[in-house]
């Protein structure tokens, strides 16, 4: 569980700083762009302002404000040069026809030649001659470049500091949760264990009191319902105890001390059918079994074993009188086996079904423990449990059509063949 906030806070810190620095990137980039672009507009523009025959104060006539070379030239109609800028064009531009042919085929009037760095603008005048001046724009294009991969890689860099100190961050954040979490299961362990003593002396009482022949039928009575409510407690202290064990394993599985081994799932789950198919019986339902042979899974055996038992018990107590429990495993792409128990029974509100791993949640919470057939809201939290100390999930679907299934997936075992 701690490890999933981690990894939640993780994302979120990366993925809400990686959005900032993009947009400051993206804007700065587009901004230089931009700034690039009016530049270039800016001298076009003003070359074609300036007469052939003048050459702006304190300045080459090739030469634009910007330190950018300017050439202007006048076409005919039919790409024929007739005047222009600079004398000395051909030994300077050598791709000129390129440029001619390029205007006079665009109606936009403007281009870049991204072969030859050069941007143009055309205009055509009032005798049908057509305008055009050209500029070299490949070096402010070029140095926008580099700078978009510097700032790339700026970002890369960045981005992964910010993932690294994230991570630092997420522990520093947890550690309190953590703690107050470690504190919570010591008490309940401790707590249940206190327990226990106190209701195992009630519970011998009242045994002790029931063999008694002075006792009354009315004092029976309540020494009967004493000893029933005891019971309650003492199954409700080991469940405790096992969430308790379950919730260690989540918070560090290196110091809880699982037995693992390689476990023949399908006999585990075929030994546990068999075992349930009395329940089932009374309650008028049958238990049909489809499953692969051969499936293996790591983990400890009696933690397993007590997973697939409360989905079964679940299973059966809450099954339609009359109706087929289906209990289905096999293999998921060779590395996971996928256990799948499925009863007909009253659909699981969509409300309450994602709320049905969670402890002590009923999805009828009029009901008391007595008129219904659950327990304490506990057997489902301890399965969850069980599932994601080893590694797994475990999930619920309820329809009117499908009936009610819980699916559990486990790592499978290395020695599968």
């Amino acid at each position: 569980m701690l490890k999933l906030l981690k990894r939640k806070f993780i994302i979120f810190v990366t993925g809400l700083v990686s959005l900032v620095l993009l947009g400051v990137v993206a804007s700065s980039l587009w901004s230089s762009y931009l700034s690039v672009q009016s530049s270039i507009d800016s001298v076009l523009e003003e070359g074609l302002e300036t007469p052939l025959t003048e050459a702006p104060s304190g300045r080459s006539r090739n030469q634009s404000n910007s330190g950018l070379f300017v050439v202007t030239v006048e076409t005919s109609s039919s790409g024929i040069v007739l005047a222009t800028s600079n004398a000395s064009l051909s030994t300077k531009l050598h791709d000129l026809d390129q440029i001619i042919a390029e205007s006079l085929d665009v109606e936009k009037g403007r281009g870049y030649a991204s072969d030859l760095g050069i941007a143009w603008k055309s205009r055509k005048l009032q005798s049908g001659n057509v305008l055009i001046t050209m500029v070299n724009a490949g070096d402010l294009y070029q140095s926008w470049e580099r700078q978009s991969i510097r700032s790339i890689a700026s970002f890369i860099i960045a981005l992964a500091a910010v993932a690294i100190i994230s991570v630092y961050l997420a522990d520093w954040a947890t550690a309190p949760i953590e703690e107050a979490f470690q504190k919570q299961q010591r008490f309940v362990g401790d707590a249940s264990h206190e327990l226990k003593t106190p209701l195992a002396v009630i519970l011998a009482n009242g045994e002790i009191l029931m063999k008694s022949h002075e006792l009354s039928a009315k004092d029976r009575r309540w020494v009967k319902s004493i000893s029933d409510e005891a019971e309650h407690m003492k199954s409700l202290v080991g469940e405790l105890l096992q969430l308790a064990r379950t919730d260690e394993g989540l918070v560090d599985s290196s110091s809880f001390a699982f037995r693992m081994e390689s476990i023949d799932f399908s006999d585990m789950v075929g030994s546990a059918s068999l075992e349930f198919d009395a329940l089932a019986f009374e309650r008028n339902c049958t238990i049909e079994t489809e499953l692969q042979e051969g499936v293996l899974v790591n983990g400890d055996r009696e933690w397993v074993d007590r997973l697939v038992k409360i989905l079964m018990d679940n299973a059966c107590k809450y099954a339609y009188d009359g109706s087929q429990i289906t209990v289905r495993l096999t293999f998921e792409k060779r590395k996971n086996a996928r256990l799948s128990i499925t009863n007909r029974g009253e659909p699981i509100a969509p409300e309450d079904l994602k709320h049905i791993f969670d402890r002590f949640y009923r999805s009828d919470n009029s009901r008391s423990r007595t008129d219904s057939p659950g327990g304490f809201g506990l057997g489902l939290a301890i399965a969850r449990g069980i599932a994601e100390a080893h590694g797994g999930t475990i999930s619920a679907t309820s329809t009117t059509e499908e009936g009610t299934t819980f699916s559990v997936t486990l790592p499978a075992s290395l020695n599968v063949t």
